[in-house]
């Protein structure tokens, strides 16, 4: 069945809404054969893959999505999901520079979070102290938060 483009879009992210990763992730890998140049269906996929414990896929998928991606909100939008799988595989050198590719060109309170997370994880304090400095200017409370989280937690 074919819904088209906004029918496929509505339904995985009623799917993912409703915590029904199965159904997202069977569904995204119909739209994406659909429509495998689309930018969305690749997107929706590694977001369903993801949720499923797929990470591999959530990996590859977001991959594809983010060199389709022809704006900076969506190029960030697919780095955290790909960077997130990344994280999940212990891929943490491929999810910061990732995010990396995207710092310069798009600044957010989430994206300096996952830079800091991922420096630490590769035991770069000094990288990390960058990436409080940087969620400070952007969110002081954020960056307090972060703080309390990681470095006293």
């Amino acid at each position: 069945m074919d819904f088209g483009k906004p029918g496929y879009t509505a339904q995985v992210a009623t799917y993912l809404k409703n915590q029904e990763y199965g159904k997202a992730y069977d569904l995204g890998k119909t739209f994406v054969q659909a429509f495998p140049d689309d930018v969305v269906a690749h997107f929706l996929l590694a977001e369903s893959a993801f949720w499923s414990g797929k990470y591999e896929e959530a990996a590859f998928e977001g991959s594809k999505a983010f060199n389709k991606s022809s704006n900076d909100e969506d190029m960030l939008a697919c780095a955290i999901i790909t960077s997130s799988a990344y994280y999940e595989l212990g891929k943490y050198a491929e999810g910061y520079k990732l995010l990396k590719m995207v710092e310069p060109r798009k600044k957010s309170e989430e994206l300096e979070k996952l830079l800091f997370i991922f420096s630490l994880e590769m035991n770069d304090d000094k990288e990390a102290m960058k990436h409080v400095d940087d969620l400070f200017k952007l969110n002081k409370k954020a960056a307090e938060e972060l703080i309390v989280k990681y470095l006293k937690g």
